[in-house]
């Protein structure tokens, strides 16, 4: 099977692909091709012309098939209007009348990009209308969960190695290293997540209380700056804060 196109795609796009789900990787190598040319019907064509059945159908999305002639022609009637225009078009207003006649149950639409836009503004106004919670923060959690272990696998070896020569360095072997599993039980990654999920929580409270009136904001202690943040020393303590400007702010995580 023809590998000119990942070899190619492998020096100019990051991670040889666009989409990890689309990845060769996620495919049974040898099987399928790398790469399409373009598709007609329930059928894709390689970068050879070879015909294949699409069973994947543009992961889920594709239920009409590729070049449908009725929404081509559709296409060709607004293609010269333009696209991605700086105010809302007639279309969208159209689009979301028909759906309501469709899905009468749904009071109003809004149309996004992409499905991770779209999993990420329910856990938004979930989180707004109930508050947060432990529920919300486990689909926090495992919203992200997926993106984090795409990339830790990398990540931690460069973690592994560059701590290996650290541990050669001074002598020491990574057997006998202290800490070996609690390191191994807690990558960076996985540390790294953990302290963002338990940030996230504190700043949500600390919002909440400045918006219900019970913490009021205050200059900068130590300029008297009008544009202060919040600066945290201890975040089982969410209301517990000194208020520093940018730059006082900044020099605190510095020293």
């Amino acid at each position: 099977m023809n590998q000119q196109w990942w070899h190619r795609a492998q020096k100019s796009v990051a991670q040889g692909a666009l989409t990890n789900s689309k990845h060769p990787k996620m495919l049974i190598q040898g099987a399928y091709p790398t790469h399409v040319s373009h598709g007609i019907g329930s059928y894709l064509y390689d970068t050879d012309g070879k015909k294949y059945l699409d069973y994947i159908c543009g992961l889920g999305v594709n239920l009409f098939g590729y070049g449908n002639d009725k929404i081509n022609k559709e296409l060709m009637k607004h293609i010269y209007g333009g696209f991605s225009h700086s105010l809302p078009t007639k279309h969208e207003v159209e689009a979301a009348e028909a759906l309501k006649e469709i899905f009468c149950f749904v009071d109003r639409w809004k149309f996004l990009k992409t499905g991770s836009d779209a999993c990420s503004a329910a856990i938004k106004i979930a989180r707004n209308r109930w508050g947060v919670r432990d529920g919300n923060e486990k689909m926090h959690e495992m919203w992200y969960r997926e993106i984090f272990k795409r990339i830790s696998s990398s990540v931690e070896k460069n973690w592994e190695t560059q701590r290996n020569l650290q541990n050669m360095c001074k002598g020491t072997s990574q057997e006998t290293q202290k800490g070996k599993a609690t390191e191994a039980k807690y990558s960076p990654i996985r540390r790294q997540k953990s302290q963002a999920a338990g940030k996230n929580l504190v700043y949500y409270k600390l919002r909440m209380a400045l918006r219900n009136g019970i913490l009021t904001k205050k200059p900068c202690e130590k300029c008297g700056k009008i544009n202060s943040q919040a600066q945290h020393h201890d975040y089982s303590k969410p209301l517990d804060v000194t208020w520093l400007c940018p730059y006082h702010h900044a020099q605190e995580h510095v020293f």
